[in-house]
């Protein structure tokens, strides 16, 4: 019988990345686990569940918590599911969907009336959410790899800066007509966009933006772009030939046919997503139409 484990005290920090790479073929860290698992946001902490067959752990995933703020300026708290995993020896049986329901009951007892998650259009997680009754909003996932060409788009020159993390959120602050994630403090800012697992450069592209990249040993992935729509993909045309000429890959996410242009832009390939929107307490009037907006996220706010 499958048993959920909200917290356990029985793993520890090491026993979860086992876990993990035991169902992501080993691309976890300990730093990695802290950094998805166990910071706060707003004063909340994550919460880990861990699905048990016997005394066997065969599933599971973490909730993080954020705030969606509504074209208006409403503000909904949300969970995100993040790395649910499933053991490949218990894959088949049931237990992602068992999970996720518990999740998703979960959410709802702590207030949460929304769980998000980020997936591949080609997962077959998008699906099982959509007949859960979750709501799809599309995304994109934009990729080139080196020694791909740049395409004939005018670029501006890219230079890295120094500004600190208030000036760049204060440059940051998003009130578009959309549905966006909505960052409380400074502190909850920085630790989602420039305190990443990796380094991450300010970088000034001519007068038509600034932009946040973190650079993974062979990768460049825009974490956040700062600039205004018709100025969007001359900015990532531009960072993403300065990754190649530099012999490095290029990454970005983002919501809205603006990320679709940008990748037409900068000749990356174009990987189709969903944010999956799961209502736990049913399917209210203004859910639906903060769901139903249009969405403005960027790479760092994902989990």
């Amino acid at each position: 019988m499958l048993r959920f484990e909200w917290n356990s005290a029985r793993l520890r920090d090491e026993d979860y990345v086992r876990l993990l790479n035991t169902a992501f073929d080993g691309n976890w860290s300990l730093p990695a686990f802290h950094w998805y698992f166990t910071r706060k946001f707003a004063g909340r902490v994550p919460d880990v569940v861990v699905a048990f067959d016997g005394d066997d752990p065969v599933s599971g995933g973490c909730l993080n918590y954020r705030r969606l703020r509504a074209p208006g300026g409403d503000i909904v708290e949300v969970a995100v599911v993040t790395a649910a995993w499933t053991s490949a020896s218990a894959r088949g049986k049931g237990y992602y969907t068992a999970v996720m329901r518990e999740v998703a009951r979960f959410a709802a007892a702590n207030d949460c009336p929304l769980l998000l998650g980020f997936v591949l259009a080609d997962n077959p997680s998008a699906a099982g959410m959509k007949t859960a009754g979750a709501i799809l909003v599309p995304t994109a996932y934009l990729v080139s790899h080196t020694g791909a060409s740049a395409a004939s788009f005018p670029r501006h020159d890219v230079e890295t800066i120094a500004l600190p993390a208030t000036e760049m959120y204060r440059l940051a602050e998003r009130q578009a007509d959309a549905t966006i994630f909505d960052y409380p403090g400074v502190a909850d800012w920085q630790s989602q966009f420039m305190q990443r697992l990796d380094p991450v450069e300010v970088l000034k592209v001519g007068d038509a933006g600034y932009a946040l990249v973190e650079r993974s040993e062979q990768s460049d992935r825009l974490q956040l772009l700062i600039a205004g729509d018709a100025q969007r993909a001359a900015v990532v045309a531009s960072i993403a030939a300065r990754s190649a000429q530099r012999g490095r890959e290029f990454f970005m996410f983002g919501t809205g046919d603006w990320t679709r242009r940008c990748g037409d832009a900068a000749n990356l390939e174009i990987r189709p997503g969903f944010i999956t929107c799961l209502p736990t307490n049913g399917l209210t009037g203004n859910i639906e139409a903060l769901i139903r907006s249009p969405w403005d996220l960027h790479s760092g706010d994902r989990m």
